[in-house]
């Protein structure tokens, strides 16, 4: 069993804008729902990184986020900011004048994630059996 056996592509969000910036505060990923949905902690963010003639993978999944548990409606978008918010907070949801509502999730990197040309972004929806397995500690401990 692998990795991909727990990863489903889906239409459910699509991406609608990747902003790379200098700091990780000014960058950001826009997505759109396209159907309501339960619950953003079941979809992850990733990129990977090519080789400068875009052919050979450098690093794959080098940054990594895992969304927090917060529904989502159908229409309504989704803001990732790589970097912090000013005062801690990992999440907000905003209305706007116009009714449009933007969710917005702080990753908390420290380092931009978007940053190189070549770089992909992949957004996946995880199909994770309810299975937590304790780990036991170590034998040197």
């Amino acid at each position: 069993m692998s990795i991909h056996d727990f990863l489903e592509r889906n239409d459910a969000l699509q991406f609608i804008e990747i902003s790379n910036g200098k700091v990780p505060d000014e960058e950001f990923v826009i997505l759109q729902a396209n159907e309501n949905i339960q619950t953003m902690h079941a979809y992850i963010i990733f990129d990977n990184t090519y080789d400068e003639d875009n052919h050979t993978p450098e690093n794959i999944f080098q940054h990594f986020y895992w969304f927090l548990n917060v529904p989502v409606n159908k229409d309504e978008f989704i803001c990732l900011i790589t970097g912090n918010h000013k005062e801690g907070e990992k999440y907000f949801r905003f209305e706007h004048e116009d009714g449009k509502v933007m969710h917005y999730f702080f990753w908390g990197a420290k380092k931009c994630v978007w940053n190189n040309k070549g770089d992909q972004a992949h957004l996946f929806k995880i199909n994770l059996p309810q299975l937590i397995i304790d780990i036991p500690p170590s034998k040197n401990a």
